[in-house]
C-alpha cells in the first residue's frame, strides 16, 4: 500500500523533475527490491543477508541508504499532499479491543515516505523469518512424521499447531478454525 503509493509519487516526480534522466532514483516494481537497496550486499557463496544488517544493527547499510528526491522529501504543511493507505490500530472504547483496519491519510509527501522508511527498519527481518518458516512447512508437508505434532510458529497472535498423519497434514489455528490440506486429494479446506 505504502510502497505503491511511494512508487507512484516518485514516477510522476521523475516525469516533472529535472532528475528524470538520472538513474540515481529508480522506480522500483517490488518491494524486496527497494528492500535489498538498504541491505549491505550478501557474502560471497551465502544464499542469506547478514544478520546484522536483517536486524538493522549494522554500521554500514540502513534505510538512510535509500536516495530520496527533493520533492520526497517535502514535509511542507502548506505544499503539495500526497493520498495513501496504510494499517493501524485501533481501539474501541466499548471492548477495549484493538483492531486493525486500512486508514487513508493525506499528508506531505515527505510523511508518506518517512513512513515508508519506518516500515523497512523491521521488514528485513520480517522477511527473512516469514520465508524461513514457510520453506520449514513446505519441507514438513513434503515429508511429515507419522502421528506426530509440531509447534511451528504465532501467527497473527494465534496458536498455530500442525497434526499429521500418514495422509494429511491439519493445521489448527485457536479461537478461528482449522485450515487441512490433504496429501492424497491436493485439496484446502477452512473451517470457520
Amino acid at each position: 500500500m505504502v510502497f505503491t503509493s511511494c512508487m507512484n509519487f516518485r514516477r510522476e516526480a521523475l516525469l516533472t523533475s529535472h532528475d528524470a534522466c538520472d538513474n540515481q532514483f529508480p522506480v522500483y516494481e517490488h518491494l524486496t527490491d527497494l528492500v535489498e537497496e538498504t541491505l549491505c550486499p550478501k557474502s560471497e557463496g551465502s544464499q542469506h543477508y547478514n544478520k546484522d544488517c536483517l536486524y538493522r544493527s549494522c554500521n554500514e547499510c540502513s534505510t538512510s541508504k535509500l536516495d530520496l528526491m527533493q520533492e520526497e522529501q517535502c514535509l511542507d504543511k502548506n505544499g503539495s499532499k500526497v493520498k495513501w493507505q496504510a494499517f493501524e490500530y485501533r481501539t474501541n472504547d466499548a471492548t477495549n479491543q484493538r483492531k486493525l483496519f486500512l486508514a487513508t491519510k493525506e499528508t506531505s509527501p515527505g510523511e508518506m515516505f518517512n513512513y515508508l522508511k519506518s516500515l523497512l527498519k523491521s521488514f528485513p527481518s520480517h522477511q527473512f523469518r516469514a520465508n524461513w518458516q514457510h520453506q520449514q512447512m513446505k519441507k514438513f508437508a513434503r515429508k511429515p512424521a507419522k502421528r506426530s505434532w509440531l509447534l511451528c510458529t504465532r501467527l497473527f497472535r494465534e496458536l498455530l499447531m500442525v497434526a499429521s498423519g500418514p495422509t494429511s497434514i491439519a493445521v489448527l489455528f485457536s479461537d478461528t478454525g482449522i485450515y487441512s490440506h490433504h496429501d492424497s486429494a491436493q485439496t484446502c479446506h477452512v473451517e470457520r
